[in-house]
């Protein structure tokens, strides 16, 4: 049996909590958080979340494969993962009928997500690649499953490294087209191949490393990740030069992510024991449910907020203090109503 590596958990708790900041934040309260630069600050560190997630995943994976049966358990954790998507799917689905009979059938104007495709092959394309058909976060899922199914090969034909090399590239070109527009390619900027792809190849790469031998490095991983970090936040500045808008408002990712994204990994493996039997890291043990409901109970305290505020008379989403309590306690909320699920 090998080391159990806590931070992992650790830092798949935080990775969520960046996802659910991004989601929150971005598609119901659409205000700050946090006054100034601040948010700025804190929405841009926080698009490292699913980053993590799929660094986390190759890690992970690698190490599996060291102990078991490499197709038994790929076809075992894939199998897991589609079931995961369909039962996200069918939930949300679920709900953006019942809003979209709502609407029908009375005055009210309710947010809805359903993927309007304009054509069958379009609707087939978004479910079984892209995973947007219904709701566009649930692409972690298919880029997750195709990652994973590319990984199995290029382990099985012993070309990680070639896999690593390709994967880099096509990532490359994929923040090139899409966040910075120095090309016109029709390419999506969330999926398996221009994104998790490189991620989850790194993180299987980075488990074949000896983990005493990054300890040894901690001091230096704090520094390089400190200068990383600086050096993204003047990216997505440079990107708002280029491109007129927010960066957040514009692609998820930039050059950068990577790189800091793996520097915080790294990091975070060189402190096995970070956080351990803390309540943040029992939340990192069941994230794939809670990035499933995190919208759902976001959605309900932001109708609840906005409820409260038309009662009192007050806008209470223009206060960024209300607006990051919010996010906190969907987190929370998420988190300890899937440990309640788990427990029972």
């Amino acid at each position: 049996m090998t080391e159990r590596i806590e931070s992992l958990d650790t830092l798949k708790g935080l990775a969520l909590f960046a996802v659910v900041i991004i989601h929150i934040r971005g598609e119901f309260i659409g205000r700050e958080l946090i006054p100034g630069i601040l948010d700025f600050i804190l929405l841009n560190s926080s698009r490292i979340g699913v980053s993590l997630f799929f660094l986390i995943s190759g890690f992970l994976l690698k190490k599996k494969f060291e102990q078991r049966d490499t197709k038994k358990y790929t076809v075992n954790y894939v199998k897991n993962l589609i079931y995961y998507y369909i039962l996200a799917t069918g939930l949300y689905l679920s709900l953006q009928t019942g809003l979209i009979l709502i609407q029908s059938y009375t005055s009210i104007s309710l947010p809805r997500t359903v993927s309007m495709t304009s054509s069958l092959t379009g609707l087939i394309f978004d479910f079984f690649y892209t995973g947007y058909a219904v709701r566009m976060s649930l692409w972690f899922f298919t880029a997750l499953i195709f990652s994973t199914l590319i990984i199995y090969l290029a382990n099985k034909y012993r070309k990680i490294n070639a896999l690593l090399l390709i994967a880099s590239l096509l990532h490359f070109i994929g923040v090139a087209v899409n966040s910075y527009q120095f090309f016109d390619l029709p390419i999506p900027p969330r999926d398996a191949i221009f994104f998790g792809l490189v991620y989850t190849s790194v993180g299987f790469k980075i488990a074949e490393f000896k983990l005493e031998k990054i300890r040894n490095h901690r001091s230096k991983l704090i520094w390089i990740s400190g200068l990383l970090l600086l050096f993204h936040l003047a990216e997505r500045f440079l990107i708002t030069d280029i491109v007129g808008v927010k960066p957040f408002f514009w692609q998820d990712y930039s050059f950068l992510t990577l790189p800091l994204t793996t520097s915080l990994f790294l990091l975070g493996l060189s402190i096995p024991n970070l956080s351990a039997e803390t309540r943040l890291n029992t939340y990192g043990k069941y994230t794939l449910l809670g990035y499933i409901f995190h919208q759902i109970v976001g959605a309900i305290l932001t109708g609840l907020t906005i409820g409260i505020g038309a009662v009192s008379g007050t806008s209470l989403l223009q206060n960024s203090t209300i607006n990051l309590v919010l996010v906190i306690l969907t987190y929370i909320f998420t988190m300890e109503a899937v440990l309640k699920y788990r427990e029972r």
